[in-house]
């Protein structure tokens, strides 16, 4: 089988994990309605050009200004259930008694030994020189926390990858499951804190309200454990949005794998009280 005959067989299902990348693309805009401070200013004119005219009018304003804010907060809310990636405490600097360096180095010691024992025991390919790539060191907090994101991240896409073999596995013991891993976070750019190209005078930098890494991959597995990847990436509050260029390979023998490329996106939501902090 190629890999035009899998596409077409699979197209549905394609087109709804890939359904990801277009939701980000949709709410990066909105995420810029909902923090534009420009928001809260044009309903305070609103309110106030209104009690110039009349009490009735005034109190309409504040009315639509209460309503416009309700519905912001509630895309919000919906956009963090759908998109956002909700950080565990495990992979966050507070309360851990170390400094961030010494933290960051423990938790990729950590998880590059747990991942490569999972592999191991699925016997499961996966070069610990080669295939495992992430930030080791970074310089101050924010790289440090970008870094942890990152590795969990990382962490994440490996324990779904697992659990989909196990349960390919599972329905049929004679499959191929999983066969080799190599998975690492994209390296930092320096200009990441650069402002966004395109972004107009004024506009709201949405980078001030969320933090995103990216993971890269390329595994060989059959079909089925692909195909349970990757809908395992749309997961509420835990998502790993799926970008375009997802590539499948078949070299065109039955009992061959799949060799699967692309890249998924974590998209971490900051709280509210640290975004009024922040300004």
């Amino acid at each position: 089988m190629d890999v035009g005959a899998f596409v077409q067989e699979n197209k549905r299902w394609l087109l709804g994990c890939a359904a990801g990348l277009a939701v980000f693309f949709v709410a990066r805009s909105i995420i810029g309605s909902i923090y534009d401070p420009m928001v809260d200013r044009r309903a305070a004119r609103g309110v106030v050009q209104s009690a110039q005219t009349s009490e009735v009018f005034d109190r309409k304003g504040l009315a639509a200004a209460i309503a416009e804010q309700d519905e912001l907060a509630a895309a919000r809310k919906q956009l963090e259930s759908e998109l956002g990636f909700t950080r565990s405490e495990a992979f966050t600097l507070d309360g851990k008694g170390l400094s961030p360096d010494e933290f960051l180095g423990k938790v990729g010691r950590e998880r590059k030994l747990a991942i490569l024992k999972a592999a191991s025991e699925r016997d499961v390919q996966v070069d610990p020189n080669r295939d495992l790539t992430w930030t080791h060191s970074a310089n101050g907090l924010e790289e440090i926390h970008s870094a942890l994101l990152g590795l969990e991240l990382l962490d994440e896409a490996c324990l779904r990858l697992f659990a989909a073999h196990d349960a390919t596995r599972a329905a049929d013991a004679q499959a191929q499951g999983l066969v080799a891993l190599r998975i690492g976070v994209e390296p930092r750019k320096s200009s990441r804190r650069a402002p966004m190209r395109g972004q107009k005078p004024g506009q709201v930098d949405v980078r001030e309200f969320l933090e995103q890494e990216r993971v890269l991959f390329e595994f060989r597995s059959d079909e089925p454990t692909a195909m349970r990847f990757l809908e395992s990436l749309r997961k509420p509050g835990r998502t790993l949005t799926l970008e375009a260029g997802l590539k499948l390979t078949h070299s065109g023998r039955r009992s061959d794998p799949v060799i699967v490329t692309g890249s998924v996106v974590g998209i971490a939501f900051k709280p509210a009280n640290e975004n009024k902090e922040s300004n």
